[in-house]
């Protein structure tokens, strides 16, 4: 969008065109910092505190795991009930995690997608003018719009693969609980909690895309060639 600033069609060749011109850049650029600032409070804080979440329950199944290797069913009542206690509090901190999941992924999922929207039409423009444009220094500043906004759609994709990643993690973590010989109770937690975990946990905007790189990689491929059928369609005419 910064090539409104420098582009000036010969008709209009005028102060008071020019002006206008400058305006309505510095607007929409202005308008994209504050959406990326929007996202950031909606989306990154509360994504931050869920991955924190994830480090607790990894450190209380690690905790329980040491403590449970070499306990059976006829240990006494006061050290079973211990971790009785202790696997209530892992049941319940993936419980939450689940919950402030959804909970994210419903409070972030319309700024998410205007946000999407907002970088995606300059960009696909942006891809445009890169491919067609002659002059250099036209050239660049679409070069460098075109990263910038992409930097701020990939900080908002790499969150959501921070929470994707966990996946693998969580299921490793609870498989190394020797739970399969022990009493009834730890592995009826243990069915629930691997049941749970076998879904991956994500952020899915309207249920439309995954935020992950895979979904970035998909987002670029269509960007450039919505650009490169603008000038294709260019060079037929």
């Amino acid at each position: 969008m910064i090539l409104l600033l420098y582009y000036m069609p010969p008709e209009f060749d005028q102060p008071i065109f020019s002006i206008y011109i400058h305006i309505l850049g510095i607007t929409v650029f202005v308008i994209v910092f504050i959406a990326a600032h929007m996202v950031i409070i909606v989306s990154f804080l509360s994504i931050a505190r869920v991955l924190v979440e994830f480090d607790t329950i990894y450190i209380l199944i690690d905790n329980f795991r040491k403590e449970f290797d070499d306990i059976d069913e006829s240990e006494d009542f006061k050290w079973m009930f211990q971790l009785k206690t202790d696997m209530a509090r892992i049941v319940k901190c993936h419980q939450r995690i689940i919950r402030n999941i959804r909970t994210c992924d419903n409070n972030s999922q319309f700024s998410i997608c205007c946000m999407q929207l907002v970088i995606m039409l300059p960009n696909c423009v942006d891809a445009y003018f890169i491919l067609t444009e002659s002059e250099l220094r036209k050239a660049v500043l679409s070069v460098f719009m075109f990263f910038f906004t992409n930097l701020v759609l990939f900080t908002i994709y790499h969150n959501g693969q921070q929470i994707f990643n966990q996946n693998d993690r969580l299921r490793k973590s609870l498989l190394e609980v020797p739970w399969i010989d022990k009493p009834r109770w730890l592995r009826q937690s243990m069915h629930i909690m691997l049941i749970q975990a076998n879904r991956d946990v994500q952020i899915k905007p309207y249920g439309i895309f995954v935020l992950n790189y895979m979904s970035f990689k998909d987002v670029m491929k269509f960007t450039f060639s919505v650009g490169n059928v603008l000038y294709t369609r260019k060079q037929l005419t």
